[in-house]
């Protein structure tokens, strides 16, 4: 990993019209005029600390850490209400194949004439699956209360039938048009599809996706959830910011240029500032969290299967602390367009508030990310210049 640490001042603002004039992604864009309103309705509380820190990271675990954070006992209830799902999901793909020939066998299956309703067909088959599954293995772990424990056990039915398989996800399988008309025929492409790794991907991607929207429906049915408890997250805070690997890197940086840590990093400061959660609503951390915690256990539990390509920007000031989890595609670019323009608007949108005397930049690189990137273009270079590439 590689850290940069530059100070700027009065070096960015020159950019606002670009930024306003460039095609912004609209999504981000609004969630960069959200987070700012909660910027705006708060007020720094210690204006002796004239400097706003901006904290750039494309590395997703670093994401994570720092989301871990804003609500710490959140991080618990998904950290526990996850064991065990890699498993589940194993056992899961086995049990699809011999569930859909069952269907087969029994001649009920006029519908799967193609490679296209097959899919569809296991995906249903997988979520039913999984979701008796984990529903079955899930126990009371004293983190949600009676009627929440009910209403996230009830959201998985409630959830499943929006999982369906979309143009993307058809695109990146590649059908085949080519009919099924016989047993031995659907039986053949049943084994093809769930040995298929883009399939595999798809299915894990999909449980995420059910999970993120069963935790994010509890905050939806309960303006106060047990997870927002002030007490239980300043005691899960003081343990997950002594072992929270991103939060010491940036303790290291800032001790090493001799400067200031950011308060929202500091457990001395965060557990006084729960009661404000920084300028926002604990609902608002919870749904903009808790997303990012599930998708680190996906991509350390399915390394093969579930990739996340995060930059991560935050920016702080005083006891305002603002996170946007930009995903990404590296598949082309090193730095997408998109996110700088996203990175200029919301620098734009701080500064001229809180009009900082300096402004410490911090970036956290993972070069390896990159290296794919590179690799082509180089390549591309050399096949340009009419060279002979050997592998």
């Amino acid at each position: 990993m590689i850290i940069y640490v530059i100070i700027l001042q009065n070096v960015l603002c020159t950019n606002s019209d670009a930024a306003k004039q460039s095609e912004t992604d609209s999504i981000l864009e609004r969630q960069v005029l959200a987070q700012y309103e909660a910027f705006r309705i708060a007020q720094p509380n210690d204006h002796a600390n004239k400097y706003l820190h901006i904290i750039l990271t494309n590395r997703y675990r670093d994401c994570c850490d720092e989301a871990s954070l804003g609500l710490a006992y959140a991080k618990r209830l998904v950290d526990v209400y996850l064991q065990g799902v890699k498993s589940l999901v194993e056992e899961c793909f086995p049990e699809t194949i011999k569930k859909q020939k069952e269907i087969v066998r029994r001649q009920n299956h006029g519908n799967l004439t193609n490679q296209k309703t097959i899919y569809e067909s296991l995906l249903s088959i997988f979520i039913d699956i999984f979701i008796r599954k984990y529903l079955d293995n899930l126990k009371p772990q004293n983190i949600l209360n009676e009627e929440e424990l009910k209403m996230y056990k009830e959201s998985f039915s409630l959830q499943k039938d929006a999982l369906l398989l979309d143009p993307d996800d058809f695109y990146l399988l590649k059908l085949t048009k080519t009919p099924l008309l016989t047993k031995k025929q659907k039986n053949e492409k049943i084994d093809a599809n769930m040995i298929d790794k883009t399939f595999r991907a798809i299915l894990i991607k999909k449980v995420f996706i059910l999970i993120v929207k069963c935790f994010k429906n509890l905050s939806l049915n309960f303006s106060e959830l047990s997870v927002y408890d002030i007490e239980k997250n300043t005691e899960t805070l003081k343990n997950e910011i002594d072992k929270n690997a991103f939060i010491n890197n940036i303790k290291k940086v800032y001790k090493k240029n001799k400067s200031k840590v950011p308060p929202y990093y500091c457990v001395s400061s965060r557990s006084s500032s729960y009661l404000n959660i920084f300028g926002t609503s604990m609902k608002n951390v919870y749904d903009l969290h808790t997303p990012e915690i599930v998708s680190n256990y996906f991509c350390d539990e399915f390394p093969d299967d579930f990739h996340i390509n995060n930059f991560t920007m935050s920016f702080n000031y005083s006891n305002i602390h603002a996170l946007y989890p930009y995903k990404m595609d590296i598949s082309g670019e090193v730095f997408p367009k998109s996110m700088k323009d996203c990175f200029i608007l919301a620098y734009n949108a701080y500064s001229s508030k809180v009009k900082p005397k300096k402004v410490y930049l911090t970036i956290f690189l993972e070069i390896e990310i990159w290296l794919d990137i590179f690799i082509d273009q180089i390549l591309s270079e050399l096949e340009d210049k009419y060279l002979d590439i050997i592998f």
